[in-house]
């Protein structure tokens, strides 16, 4: 095990040393770093439509986790009819000063013609690229939420380097339009919208990660699970949020487990997939289990294609791919606390991701 630590920042003294209250606020969605090539940052927004489509959208100060490059703002747009190929479009300048704003009392970006401003409870989004251009308008049904205080802290040496991750819309209702290659639709939907910074490439930081979010009966889940670099000792750190419109039922990260099992090596990147994950949690009012099953792939991408070319040489050798997998959500949940428990089984569809950035290895189930 390597002498660096690794920690979340749930301790009163990590919510103070970033100014933060124990409540989300407006500010935690405007710009977090400075515009400068040690720091990245970005607002991520999908949407899942109702005739079966989807959107995502990002807004960054430079090319998603680039600690390299200079500032060059870009909007990065995807959309993926119900059937046919994707079509994804970029807008990026250099010129930042003048073509891009990022304020930091809230989310209100600016890169050339496209846009996003919001409060926690509602957001605009503009984009206009040569193949696509939508308005969006997200309406937040649940609560903003954080995984403790938002950050990972990596200490190593004399450093201190940070990634941070705010879900500040975990469900809302999506109403809009999209026009592609000149055909204009009305569209409706849900999304969801988060935002990620930090002082170091995520490359040399995490080895890989599990991330998905979905919604099952009344629930609502984000779930996932963080293994760190080779040189942090492959640490894994899982985390769960549950919620409804009337509470937030995941509090405590320590009582939170995920088993890995089904592993398969991926046709085409090589890398170590679990078919299945199954993340439980159990405190004095409850306990469940929750069984993610893939089902098919997606997306399967290789990041090296999509660097930038400073960030393209800094990971060879790391040989990262980002996965995209549909499949399966099962929940199995005991309400305690009551004469005789109460229980339910509810199923879902359910999106979800990994990101390898090393190469492969052999991680114990």
């Amino acid at each position: 095990m390597s002498p660096s630590k690794v920690f979340i920042g749930i301790e009163p003294v990590h919510f103070a040393q970033e100014g933060l209250g124990v409540e989300p606020a407006v500010w935690e969605d405007g710009r977090r770093v400075p515009l400068d090539r040690r720091h990245f940052e970005w607002w991520y927004t999908d949407a899942e439509l109702d005739d079966g489509s989807v959107i995502v959208v990002v807004f960054g100060i430079k090319p998603f986790f680039d600690t390299h490059f200079p500032v060059a703002p870009l909007v990065a747009v995807e959309y993926r009819p119900p059937e046919g190929k994707s079509i994804q479009a970029v807008y990026q300048t250099r010129n930042y000063r003048k073509k891009a704003h990022f304020a930091s009392d809230k989310c209100d970006i600016r890169i050339g013609e496209s846009s996003m401003t919001g409060d926690l409870k509602h957001y605009s989004i503009t984009v206009k690229t040569k193949k696509i251009s939508l308005q969006l308008e997200l309406e937040n049904l649940l609560k903003p939420w954080r995984f403790g205080n938002g950050y990972m802290y990596f200490k190593e040496k004399d450093a201190l380097k940070k990634f941070a991750w705010f879900p500040a819309v975990p469900l809302a209702k999506v109403t809009g339009t999209i026009t592609v290659k000149g055909t204009k639709h009305e569209i409706t939907g849900k999304g969801y919208h988060d935002h990620n910074w930090g002082n170091a490439d995520p490359s040399n930081l995490f080895h890989h990660w599990y991330w998905c979010r979905g919604h099952i009966g009344k629930y609502s889940v984000i779930a996932g699970e963080l293994v760190t670099h080779k040189r942090f000792g492959y640490s894994r750190h899982p985390y769960i949020l549950m919620m409804t419109k009337e509470e937030i039922i995941t509090r405590e990260t320590a009582k939170i487990t995920v088993e890995r099992s089904l592993p398969v090596r991926h046709p085409r990147t090589r890398k170590l997939v679990n078919n299945q994950l199954k993340f439980g949690y159990s405190d004095e009012q409850r306990t469940f289990d929750l069984l993610i099953e893939r089902q098919k792939d997606l997306v399967v991408r290789n990041l090296m294609l999509f660097n930038s070319p400073h960030l393209f040489f800094h990971q060879i050798g790391k040989n990262p791919w980002y996965h995209r997998f549909y499949g399966k959500m099962t929940l199995n949940l005991e309400e305690l606390g009551h004469a005789k428990p109460q229980k339910e089984q509810l199923e879902s569809s359910v999106i979800y991701e990994l990101m390898y950035f090393g190469r492969n290895y052999q991680i114990a189930p």
